[in-house]
């Protein structure tokens, strides 16, 4: 890797975490209070209207900005015709959301979820309307005002969810689901904020244009991001379903709700890893040696972080609820044990994904999330029928460990020894999770309630990162060399190695 696309993707990274740790954080924040404020079966209702569209979304993601970004020239032509194909793919979705949302509801055995499907169905229009000069920023991995763009969406989508849903069930005594209804507004607010300021900083005048030979081109490019899209919700809209008919709607909340907090941090460290390893691993593809260390460094970046957080997140399940939550919400401590689980498997999958768009071999993906979904067809029924929540989760956890196991069979197809030397790291992040863990631990039952959970939240990840640092420097591990290799500017401003 070039120094210069080395200082841009630590760089990049820097800012990639800033926007992904902020809007997430948020996100968190936000789903605690709301948990305070709304009842289960609310959650439940979005959920139903948040896989909807998610499903219709997947059904016409036709892969255009990853098209974009990997081109290797981008004029005005190809702008304009991806922001078109990007309005008038969220316009079907709109249309078709609005006419099957009926259908869709009544899947779901909630035919009270209809309005919030129809509403929630504009939110990907909204998204749409954003500047399509954006996508220019990415390929130059200039992060920054992308960053601070969506952090501030985040916080007014969290703002006004939250004051709505504190105001609306006495303002509209009469209505149903009135806090549903304030999650929607903000979730659509934040969007427009968004759309709104792209211009402001990716500026672009847009014009409708459907060249052919460009459409063509970018639609090619995505045909298997598409089917990726359409087999990895079609896992989420069956287990959903599943609980929802199986359990009632009020539990589909508790899962939702456990879902979405628990599989925060890896959406995160995901996101971080595709954002930056997606472009350097697209431009490193006749350099296999150095592709093969960009992903080795991305995996154990994924790890380190990834570990230590999951393993609080197991000790404090109990204590979270219970003091955070509250009791209603009770059900959902075995959930978030077993999806917890399921994120530290799920490190593997995330760290490939961006390998194989980046090296070309975007059917690998859909295989990937084929193989997940159709085990989650065949699981989710018969382990939710016997085990309620917990047994829906198991079916989830089963699916995604084969699909890592998968994962690690495609990763070594597509690079040459890719896990080589990584085994002494993996038992030093171990320990570190178990150090974690077993700290957030005896904290939480030293000091307990809410001031307990956060103190021992915190002790726990000192710990790890004290575990860590330790090992690193005894046993020679390589997690702070490896880091400084792949992200210099990352490990220059964290003085944790000189930049090469």
């Amino acid at each position: 890797m070039s120094d210069r696309i080395g200082a841009r993707a630590g760089s990049a990274l820097v800012w990639t975490v800033v926007e992904l740790a902020g809007s997430k954080l948020v996100s968190l924040l936000r789903f605690l209070v709301l948990a305070r404020l709304l009842a289960p079966e609310e959650f439940g209702l979005l959920a139903i209207a948040a896989v909807g569209v998610e499903l219709l979304l997947a059904f016409s993601n036709v892969g255009v900005i990853d098209a974009v970004v990997q081109r290797r020239d981008v004029d005005d032509r190809v702008l304009d015709t991806g922001w078109s194909l990007g309005i008038a793919r969220a316009a079907a979705v709109a249309l078709a959301v609005a006419v099957g949302a009926p259908w869709l509801a009544g899947w779901f055995d909630a035919p009270e979820a209809v309005p919030f499907l129809r509403v929630l169905a504009l939110r990907p229009l909204v998204d749409a309307l954003a500047s399509a000069g954006m996508v220019t920023l990415v390929r130059r991995l200039h992060m920054r005002p992308l960053a601070l763009m969506r952090v501030g969406g985040a916080a007014v989508d969290a703002g006004l969810s939250i004051g709505l849903a504190a105001a609306l069930p006495h303002l509209l005594t009469e209505t149903t689901a009135a806090g549903a209804w304030a999650v929607v507004a903000g979730s659509l607010a934040g969007a427009a904020v968004v759309a709104v300021a792209s211009y402001r900083v990716a500026p672009h005048r847009p014009r409708w244009s459907m060249r052919a030979p460009v459409a063509r081109e970018l639609l090619s490019f995505g045909k298997w991001l598409l089917a990726a899209s359409v087999v990895g919700i079609a896992g989420h809209l069956v287990l959903r379903a599943v609980v929802a008919r199986e359990l009632g709607v009020a539990e589909l909340g508790v899962f939702y709700l456990g879902l979405k907090l628990t599989l925060l941090p890896n959406d995160v460290a995901g996101e971080v890893v595709r954002a930056v390893a997606f472009p350097v691993v697209s431009r490193l593809q006749s350099e296999p040696d150095r592709a093969r260390r960009a992903f080795q460094a991305g995996l154990t970046a994924m790890a380190v972080l990834l570990a230590p957080t999951y393993a609080v997140l197991i000790a404090l399940s109990g204590p979270l609820v219970e003091h955070v939550l509250g009791v209603e919400w009770r059900a959902m401590v075995p959930v978030i044990q077993i999806l917890a689980i399921d994120g530290l498997v799920d490190v593997l999958a995330d760290a490939t994904k961006p390998l194989l768009l980046g090296l070309g071999h975007p059917q690998r993906r859909t295989y990937l999330k084929a193989l997940r979904t159709v085990l989650v067809v065949a699981l989710a029924a018969p382990l939710t029928g016997r085990y309620g929540l917990a047994g829906a989760a198991w079916a989830w956890l089963a699916a995604e460990s084969v699909q890592a196991v998968a994962s690690a069979v495609m990763a070594g197809r597509s690079l040459a020894r890719p896990f080589a030397g990584l085994l002494p790291r993996a038992v030093g992040i171990a320990a570190a999770a178990g150090a974690a863990g077993g700290t957030a631990w005896l904290v939480a039952r030293w000091l307990p309630g809410a001031t307990g959970v956060v103190a021992a939240a915190i002790v726990g990840v000192a710990a790890a990162l004290a575990a860590l640092a330790a090992l690193d420097r005894r046993n020679a591990l390589g997690l702070r060399a490896d880091l400084a290799r792949a992200f210099p500017a990352v490990a220059a401003r964290m003085r944790v190695v000189e930049a090469p």
